[in-house]
């Protein structure tokens, strides 16, 4: 091996290091965020976009495998094994959109059964229609920025 061939095996491999934790960092991040809809305080603010960040960074584990292959072996994956890869991927985005679709009507159910309010206007640092909040008593709206 020579010092060109080290170099690119030690670049593929920090991308793949690099993508591992970035993609990890999102999964406990959207975990996190997931566990504290669970802890029913008095102002809950909801996004679909929670259940997302758990799932959809499998697919960049799964693309990711590529690099580190490619970076150990030297060589690309066979298209057999690419058909695989995507298929897998498609696999993780159709059950993370039925999983956002599942999870948004089961939680705001519950929610309603549990005497929660949905407030109107976007809560404040979110995108329209990505996020709405919900408190235990109208007067809540107002409070921490919501319009």
């Amino acid at each position: 091996m020579n010092i060109q061939a080290i170099k690119e095996m030690v670049n593929l491999i920090c991308s793949f290091l690099f993508i591992f934790f970035l993609s990890s960092a999102f999964v406990s991040f959207g975990c996190y965020a997931i566990y504290e809809l669970f802890l029913w305080n008095d102002i809950i603010v909801y996004s679909w976009g929670y259940i997302l960040i758990v799932f959809l960074p499998f697919t960049l584990y799964v693309m990711s495998f590529e690099i580190l292959f490619f970076a150990i072996s030297g060589r690309r994956l066979s298209k057999v094994t690419m058909v695989r890869l995507w298929l897998i991927i498609k696999i993780i985005i159709a059950f993370s959109i039925c999983a956002v679709l599942i999870f948004s009507s089961i939680y705001k159910k519950e929610l309603l059964s549990r005497n929660y309010i949905a407030c109107s206007g976007i809560p404040s640092g979110w995108m329209p229609g990505l996020a709405t909040k919900y408190v235990k008593e109208k007067s809540l709206c107002e409070k921490n920025g919501n319009n």
